[in-house]
């Protein structure tokens, strides 16, 4: 049973396909991608998927993203909702059955978490023969929790798929808009910020049952 301090996850059907047509692209390499969505007390709602990018690094053990495309996306598809969307986490696929948090995953995991009071949700990807999604939710002292989660457009309030210009409004809106400064995006988004070097330099491999690097993610300034 899943713990009350613990959401329900919803994902859009665009949102989890982006994971799986992602997973297998770049089988038998690692991929990932951010979350974005909203959170609504005790349920949570997955909205869009942003890939890694083209300049992205894919290998068996080792992944790294696009820093500048990964950004700018994110910020890119969080204004086009009416309700803009937050950064609610990450996932990532993992070698074999290995489906716990790598010492650089908890430092990523942290950093996501300090910036948001109600925790973030990381998943891990495998494929032991088959795809299998293990979701977790966390606060900045780890304490992961696995998540229930579910794929259904149905299942997302109509408000937090709403976007931001629709039918007749495009000109009336569009012309408000300019005349008035954007209003800024939610402040958890602004300042999510993982220096890499400074990770590195504490911890430069990271082991388990096999060898294991992966660089933390970078700055996301929605």
């Amino acid at each position: 049973m899943v713990s009350a301090e613990t959401p329900r996850v919803v994902f859009s059907t665009d949102a989890f396909n982006t994971i799986i047509t992602e997973t297998l692209h770049k089988h038998p390499d690692e991929t990932g991608g951010i979350l974005l969505g909203q959170d609504d007390g005790s349920m949570w709602y997955v909205i869009e998927c942003i890939e890694p990018g083209p300049a992205a690094i894919f290998r068996p053990h080792y992944f790294e993203y696009d820093h500048d495309f990964v950004n700018y996306v994110a910020r890119a598809r969080a204004r086009r909702y009416r309700i803009p969307l937050k950064l609610l986490g990450l996932w990532h696929r993992h070698p074999g059955s290995f489906d716990r948090f790598s010492s650089t995953d908890d430092e990523t995991n942290r950093a996501f978490a300090e910036k948001r009071s109600p925790g973030a949700i990381s998943g891990l990807v495998n494929i032991d023969p088959n795809f299998r999604f293990t979701l977790y939710h966390f606060d900045a002292t780890l304490k992961y929790r696995k998540t229930e989660y579910e794929v259904s457009d149905e299942g997302i309030p109509a408000s937090y798929l709403m976007k931001r210009f629709t039918g007749k409004e495009y000109t009336e809106a569009i012309g408000n808009e300019l005349k008035n400064p954007e209003k800024q995006l939610p402040e958890e988004l602004l300042d999510i910020l993982l220096y890499e070097n400074e990770l590195l330099l504490k911890q430069r491999l990271y082991t388990c049952s096999f060898r294991y690097e992966a660089k933390p993610f970078c700055m996301i300034a929605i």
